[in-house]
């Protein structure tokens, strides 16, 4: 997963090596690792907590029952992001494709080695690309949004190396418990976190 920023009119381009497991209606583990943030994102039904590990720190906020209710909650009221999020929701093509004002495929492409099909999109804010793999399991390989009405138009890019859709996943893998040297520290409210 990459993400740009832009500083002094110049795109600066983060990475990030992420593994997302979802276990439906209510599980979800999500760790990042690289050049902005170490973190690890639970949520197990009733929780929803980050965890640094680097700087010894987590937050908990209760969460209401499904995986879709989650996001949104993350996303409005404490402008948290969960990786590759877009693709998580039940129903991710209505969501993605609501408002489109342009669709269309590119053509044939290969994501790490593995062939895909290239498709387009745009609606009033974003202009977005997925390619899908061929074959008989149409998985997502690599997903690309560019924001357009952000100064310098930042993208987010997220490449699939590795999906793996029959894991065997245990409770405890989507529950936080703090070591006794962490500390509990707040999330700061949605409005307060957006502000530079």
């Amino acid at each position: 997963m990459s993400i740009e920023f832009i500083m002094e009119g110049q795109k600066l381009q983060y990475g990030h090596r992420t593994s997302v497991a979802v276990q439906r209606p209510n599980k979800i583990r999500a760790e990042r690792v690289g050049d902005l943030a170490n973190q690890v994102l639970y949520y197990d039904g009733t929780s929803l907590t980050i965890d640094l590990p680097d700087q010894k720190y987590y937050a908990t906020v209760a969460a209401p029952p499904t995986i879709e209710e989650a996001l949104d909650v993350a996303l409005e009221k404490l402008n948290l992001i969960a990786p590759a999020s877009d693709l998580i929701y039940t129903n991710a093509f209505e969501r993605l494709t609501e408002g489109l004002t342009s669709a269309f495929v590119v053509g044939p492409a290969s994501v790490v080695g593995v062939a895909c099909d290239h498709l387009a999109f745009q609606n009033e804010e974003v202009d977005w690309q997925i390619w899908i793999e061929r074959g008989k399991v149409p998985l997502v390989r690599k997903y690309v949004i560019t924001s357009k009405k952000m100064p310098q138009s930042p993208q987010f890019m997220v490449v699939i190396s590795k999906w793996d859709t029959a894991p065997k996943l245990a409770d405890a893998a989507f529950s936080f418990v703090p070591p006794k040297n962490f500390m509990k520290i707040d999330f700061l409210p949605a409005a307060a976190a957006g502000k530079n």
